[in-house]
């Protein structure tokens, strides 16, 4: 009896661990739920869809034309007059600089070939059209 009556008295020293975890695998959880929907682009753009798409390993200059005729370079808003100058700047960092255009299915292929046109005139021989895949659908 003697045994009995000293663990009546012993405080409980140990921590108990068990609530942290179940609290930080609901935020994992959670996390995990809502960080796809953070990397999704704010700018929405419907590309035009190609079997024989591939992907590019090399990209300096991302151009995306919207609808309303403004131009994104990175997904920031530039105006048509710089256009030309980031493409001086590319070409002096890497003289073999390349572009990405990714335009809107809904824009004229009059626009999106003056714009490629363009670059091509201001010295980028590589250039991509950007095409969503059968899986992105």
């Amino acid at each position: 009896m003697a045994g009995s009556s000293n663990q009546d008295q012993d405080m409980i020293s140990d921590i108990n661990v068990t609530p942290m975890v179940d609290v930080m695998l609901v935020l994992l959880v959670i996390f995990m739920i809502a960080a796809p929907s953070l990397y999704q682009g704010s700018i929405k753009i419907e590309l035009p869809q190609a079997k024989s798409g591939e992907k590019t390993e090399k990209i300096t200059l991302n151009f995306t034309l919207l609808v309303d005729g403004r131009i994104l370079l990175d997904k920031r808003e530039i105006p048509k007059s710089e256009v030309s100058g980031y493409i001086k700047k590319a070409l002096e960092v890497d003289p073999t600089a390349d572009a990405l255009v990714a335009a809107d299915r809904s824009l004229t292929h009059g626009k999106v070939m003056e714009f490629v046109d363009e670059l091509k005139l201001k010295g980028i021989s590589k250039f991509a059209v950007a095409v969503e895949g059968p899986e992105s659908r």
